[in-house]
């Protein structure tokens, strides 16, 4: 199947103005507010999950990175992305070839991933990978989806085995780590969600700048452990609460 070219033109349009995935979702939702037009319901669907970090409890819910929008008793919107019909996962195929935009990218190739469809779901993984990295890099977005786009995009690179781009999203986590660090109006929660993931990896593949971020007055005042201040080491023991034993062990190999 082929994208209409009005649809296509509407999910551009919608993309290059978001500022998250629930506006993008919201655009796209008011071209066809009685639900009639089937053509755009893949990505309606698409957009409307919401997207859930590594080692949180909804995730833990919601059995995967997607949750949904809203739910109720034997109901949910959108449906689990395991039960979406064949034919909008085609479409989101089609979206990822014909719409080159890191939004749509990052969205449709990740769905893609999760759903293991063929014939290439490492490819999307990977579109979808460098597309996060864009979108956290759009200022326009909030913080903390700005936080939860890089988290994802070191999860994909892992999860297909892409050294590069797995160093790519750490260097940018380290990095954007630092910033709200050294911002005067800094808190933990920022710096936190970027150092969780990053300090889950295996010593040898964290980046360079982590052990200085966890160190820093901003993290390790909030560190439970007595002696925190003193050593980032410690620290990790508590920012990377999905690591269950030392900090040597990685939270991305089980």
């Amino acid at each position: 199947m082929t994208i209409a070219d009005d649809v296509a033109g509407w999910i551009r349009e919608a993309a290059a103005r978001a500022d998250s995935w629930e506006s993008v979702r919201s655009e796209l939702q008011a071209r066809d507010p009685e639900g009639k037009d089937l053509r755009l319901r893949p990505f309606i669907f698409a957009f409307a999950y919401a997207l859930h970090e590594r080692s949180s409890k909804a995730r833990e819910r919601a059995g995967g990175p997607f949750g949904a929008m809203l739910a109720g008793e034997g109901w949910r919107f959108p449906p689990a992305v395991k039960d979406v019909d064949e034919n909008d996962v085609a479409a989101w195929r089609e979206g990822v070839a014909e719409i080159n935009h890191p939004v749509v990218q990052a969205r449709l190739g990740d769905l893609l991933w999760v759903r293991k469809s063929r014939p290439d779901p490492r490819h999307a993984a990977r579109a979808a990978s460098d597309g996060l990295r864009e979108v956290a890099a759009d200022q326009n977005w909030r913080n903390i989806d700005r936080v939860r786009c890089l988290s994802r995009a070191l999860e994909l690179a892992r999860e297909t085995r892409d050294a590069d781009r797995q160093a790519a999203a750490a260097t940018e986590m380290t990095a954007f780590a630092e910033h709200e660090i050294t911002s005067a109006s800094a808190g933990p929660g920022v710096p936190l969600g970027l150092v969780r993931p990053l300090v889950a990896l295996p010593n040898t593949e964290q980046p360079d700048g982590l052990d200085e971020c966890c160190a820093s007055p901003v993290l390790s005042r909030h560190s439970r452990s007595p002696g925190a201040m003193g050593s980032s080491r410690r620290l990790t023991r508590y920012v990377a609460s999905s690591v269950q034993s030392s900090p040597k062990s990685s939270a991305y190999n089980k």
